[in-house]
C-alpha cells in the first residue's frame, strides 16, 4: 500500500536531471498554490490526488512503477493552462508562451535522448484534471470532481486555510454600486 504514495517521491538518480526537476516543481507548484488555489488549498491537494489516482490507473497502460515525473509534467501542465499568456523563457535561450512549455519540455527529453512516455503520461492526465475540474464544469454547468468537504473540513480541522479575501466595505444605503474609483466633482484641465 505504501508504493501507493511514494512512486512519486522518486525523480530519478541524484544528477542535473533531478535538480531541474525539483526546480520545475518550485517554479509551477509554487503559483498554483499561492495563486491559482489561494482561497481553498484543499483543491491544489485534491487536484494533486486526482491527477495522482489518475496516474497509478495510467500504470496498467504504460508500464510505469514510478510516477513523479508524470506528476511533475501535471502540474506543469496545469499551471500553462492557468497562465496561459505568461512569458517563460527555456533555460534562458528561448522564450514562449507559458501554453507550449510542457510541449518543450517533452521535446527537450526526446533530444536528450530519455523517453517521452513519462511526459505524454502527464500531459495527458494534467489534460484530463484540467477538463475535467476546469472546462466541462464551464460549459455543463456541473463538476464531476469536486473537493470532497471532508478533505476541506481536515484541512480546516488542521489550521491550513487558504488566505480569505479582504472584506468588502459595507455600502452605504443609497450609494451608487459598481466601480467608484474616479468620485468627485471632476475638473477640466483648461477650466
Amino acid at each position: 500500500i505504501w508504493r501507493l504514495v511514494t512512486n512519486f517521491f522518486f525523480l530519478g538518480k541524484l544528477n542535473f536531471n533531478f535538480l531541474i526537476r525539483m526546480i520545475w516543481i518550485i517554479q509551477h507548484s509554487c503559483p498554483l498554490e499561492s495563486q491559482t488555489f489561494q482561497f481553498e488549498p484543499a483543491d491544489y491537494l485534491w487536484m494533486l490526488c486526482v491527477c495522482g489516482g489518475l496516474l497509478i490507473a495510467s500504470t496498467f497502460i504504460t508500464g510505469f512503477v514510478i510516477n513523479g515525473v508524470p506528476l511533475i509534467m501535471a502540474i506543469i501542465y496545469v499551471w500553462s493552462r492557468n497562465f496561459p499568456e505568461q512569458q517563460v523563457s527555456l533555460y534562458g535561450l528561448v522564450k514562449l508562451q507559458s501554453f507550449y512549455l510542457p510541449w518543450a519540455f517533452t521535446g527537450i527529453s526526446m533530444l536528450m535522448g530519455q523517453s517521452i512516455i513519462p511526459d505524454l503520461t502527464g500531459i495527458a492526465v494534467g489534460h484530463a484534471y484540467y477538463f475535467l475540474a476546469d472546462v466541462y464544469p464551464l460549459q455543463a454547468g456541473r463538476h464531476l470532481i469536486p473537493t470532497p468537504a471532508i478533505l476541506k473540513n481536515w484541512l480546516a480541522d488542521l489550521g491550513i486555510r487558504g488566505i480569505a479575501p479582504p472584506p468588502r466595505e459595507v455600502e452605504r444605503a443609497g450609494a451608487p454600486q459598481g466601480f467608484r474609483s474616479f468620485q468627485g466633482r471632476g475638473r477640466r484641465l483648461q477650466d
